[in-house]
């Protein structure tokens, strides 16, 4: 089966045009004022006689046309160089003439209204948006289809700075959205959220959500729906309220959740939590509300908290498994169980292999958690004070206190300490290893 392959609309404020190019095609831009549109997957250019010849047909090159209702956006799928005309994917609406075009360069501003009809109505599943340079929004960019938001430069996050009062950067309430190198801030006083959702995929990768000055409300907020998120070598910080609000699970992997004004991950259904860093967030940590599914937590350090660093709420007795975690410095109980919840069987709450230290109000609050601390956990002072940016630990001898992994099928590494950094001896004496890729950019 051949790949399908979707255009790359690549955007740049400086030298991008939304009235001349579209931003996937040839380097220099083809454009002109004379496209005409008769209702089907045809545009005639034949009225600026442009050379054609260099426009790719394998899906990967668009066309921008002015129209002036309906669809603007089209995936070229054949040219004639001849007759000067361009066949794309689907049919345009109207029928008229003389309007602005088109194809390759680079289009300017991701918020301008033709450029919103690239993630809705006009994209297709596996269209790309990249962004040269930094952008700032003023509305909200609704994805009705599965589209990436991306840098250009892999590895060079690109901000975008929502402008206006109570609004989303980005909503997906439906259709898939992945953020790829992308920073998400907004600059008025009264911010909303970083991504808003309703039932969708998110999945964020090395992006960084928040600002300390140019704060979001929520950094990922989800009200309703099943669908999984993943936040994947990512910074979510400095919100005024929550860094994650799901009404359901997210699935968390080497990144970090950190000053967030409320709690740093607050959760509704199962979730993951691996190798990453959950600190100084006012309220709590991981706060998992009554009757929620399982919670997985592995190689994670859970820090200095104004709550309790894992809150368990009142009557959420649910399996949950955490390993090789550091559980430190909490404003209250390192664990809280809930009220009433003071019997855990040990199928519902296996801690393996984690450290608990300097928890203000005690490890936790739930006795029946008692008694599996114990299964080669410690509470030993871990090297690192409550906040600190720096959270290597300082137990070394070649896993802390002996690593563990709690799935058989899985290789264990020679030198896994507990917490989201491992300490590794060589030539140079001990380096620490971020396994929360995230934070290389924090």
């Amino acid at each position: 089966m051949a790949e399908l392959i979707r255009p790359i609309i690549t955007f740049n404020t400086g030298t991008g045009s939304d009235t001349a190019a579209s931003g996937a095609g040839p380097a220099m831009a083809l454009s002109g004022t004379g496209a005409s549109l008769n209702a089907t997957t045809t545009v005639d250019l034949s009225a600026d006689t442009p050379d054609l010849s260099g426009v790719a047909t394998d899906g990967s090159a668009a066309i921008w046309v002015d129209a002036s209702s309906g669809r603007q956006w089209g995936r070229i799928t054949a040219v004639d160089n001849g007759l000067d005309t361009v066949t794309v994917h689907a049919a345009f609406t109207v029928t008229e003439g003389s309007r602005n075009w088109g194809i390759g360069g680079k289009r300017d501003a991701i918020d301008a209204t033709s450029n919103l009809r690239i993630a809705s109505p006009d994209g297709e599943s596996g269209w790309q948006c990249e962004l040269d340079d930094d952008q700032t929004i003023s509305v909200v960019i609704d994805v009705d289809v599965n589209i990436r938001y991306m840098s250009s430069t892999f590895g060079t996050r690109r901000t975008i700075t929502q402008s206006s009062a109570s609004t989303a950067c980005f909503s997906a309430d439906t259709a898939d959205l992945w953020l790829r190198d992308i920073k998400l801030q907004n600059s008025n006083g009264t911010p909303g959220n970083g991504v808003n959702s309703i039932g969708e995929t998110v999945t964020i990768e090395n992006c960084e959500i928040g600002d300390a000055t140019n704060s979001l409300n929520n950094g990922l907020s989800r009200s309703s729906g099943t669908a999984t998120w993943y936040i994947i070598a990512s910074v979510i910080h400095d919100c005024d309220n929550d860094g994650i609000n799901s009404q359901n699970g997210v699935n968390c992997y080497g990144s970090a959740i950190i000053n967030n004004g409320a709690f740093g991950c607050e959760i509704s259904s199962g979730s993951t939590f691996v190798d990453s860093v959950i600190q100084g967030n006012a309220s709590g940590g991981i706060r998992r509300s009554a009757g929620a599914p399982a919670l997985r937590i592995w190689n994670c350090t859970i820090d200095d908290n104004g709550g309790p660093n894992i809150d368990g709420v009142s009557g959420a007795l649910q399996p949950f498994v955490v390993g090789n975690t550091q559980i430190t410095h909490a404003g209250t109980y390192g664990w809280d169980g809930g009220t009433g919840t003071t019997s855990w069987p040990s199928l519902f709450a296996p801690l393996i292999n984690n450290n608990w230290h300097g928890n203000t109000s005690g490890n936790t609050d739930s006795a029946g958690i008692l008694d599996h601390i114990g299964d080669n956990d410690t509470e030993d002072d871990p090297g690192y004070s409550a906040g600190d940016a720096d959270i290597t630990p300082t137990q070394t001898d070649g896993g802390y206190p002996q690593a563990g992994d709690l799935f058989t099928t899985h290789v264990v590494r020679s030198y896994q300490d507990i917490g989201a950094i491992d300490v590794q001896g060589g030539s140079g004496g001990l380096i620490p290893i971020r396994r929360s890729l995230g934070l290389l950019q924090r």
